[in-house]
Formats: C-alpha cells, sequence, structure tokens
C-alpha cells in the first residue's frame, strides 16, 4: 500500500515538505512508533469525534489517553463522543479504521490539537492505512490543519 492519495494530494498542494514511510500493519499508535524506533509522542494520534452538530478531531500525542471531559469542555459540547466503527466506514470510507490522518480541511471536520504535540519538532502520523505513515515538521502540520490548541490528555499525562 501507499500514502493515501487524497492525503499525498492534500499536502502536496499544500508545499509543506513531508516524508511517506512504510512499516509493518500496526492497530495503534503506540504499535505504530515501536515499528518505526520512535518514541509514542512523536507520533500524533487523530482521533474522530461525533456530535449533534457534525465531526471534530482530535490529535494528541500517540502515548496519551484522551480525556473526553476536557474534549467536551474544549468544544463546548456536552453530546460529543468517539466516532463509532459504523461512523467512520460510512463517512470517511478513504481510510482505514484507525487510521485517519490528522488533517481537517481534508475530513472536512474542526481540528482541535492538545500543545503537548507541537513539543516535537517532527511528528508522524497515520497516512490512511496501518501501513504507511508522513513524517514531517509539527509546526507545518499544525498549520495546514488550522487546529484550535485545547488541552484535551488525560491528567498526569501533559
Amino acid at each position: 500500500m501507499a500514502v493515501n492519495q487524497k492525503l499525498s494530494g492534500y499536502l502536496d498542494s499544500a508545499g509543506k515538505r513531508w516524508e511517506p514511510i512504510s512499516h509493518p500493519e500496526t492497530m495503534s499508535s503506540v504499535d505504530e512508533a515501536r515499528a518505526l524506533g520512535i518514541d509514542p509522542d512523536e507520533v500524533a494520534k487523530s482521533l474522530v469525534l461525533k456530535s449533534r452538530g457534525g465531526y471534530a478531531l482530535a490529535v494528541i500525542p500517540g502515548g496519551h489517553r484522551l480525556d473526553m471531559h476536557k474534549v467536551r469542555d474544549a468544544t463546548g459540547d456536552r453530546t460529543i463522543r468517539l466516532a463509532s466503527e459504523d461512523d467512520l466506514e460510512r463517512d470517511f470510507p478513504d481510510y482505514e479504521l484507525g487510521a485517519a490522518p490528522p488533517a481537517p480541511e481534508l475530513l472536512n471536520v474542526h481540528g482541535f490539537v492538545d500543545p503537548t504535540v507541537g513539543s516535537r519538532e517532527w511528528i508522524v502520523f497515520a497516512a490512511g492505512t496501518h501501513t504507511d505513515s508522513v513524517r514531517m515538521k509539527t509546526a507545518d502540520l499544525i498549520e495546514l490543519g488550522d487546529f484550535r490548541e485545547a488541552d484535551l490528555v488525560k491528567a498526569g499525562e501533559e
């Protein structure tokens, strides 16, 4: 497999430098980091959220867990929850389950990023499949995604 064509076109059209990385199949950001020989927090974990108003994307470091109380505070939406597998298969068919890239504009959703993601110069993230990732400058990813910064990780994991 290769980097999702929509994602590669999106990154290329933005003029950002990025590097494709292939690896054995992984089903979590921690496994992705392990397969690449990097720290889990060098991987951006994308979590698709759903509310009555639509979808949003939360991006946190791979070694952290999402705090839904903080998500609800950041979004001001008490109904927001993790999108179900059925939601993802139906509404994001271009991406394998659990491999959506941290690209809110591409997914046509609002984006939220935990400030700890920006602590690394470079970041790796799923490229639409469980065998392909992208590596790029973290600042470029955050700028490209037009994210709203918000505290999203469980306490004690910052």
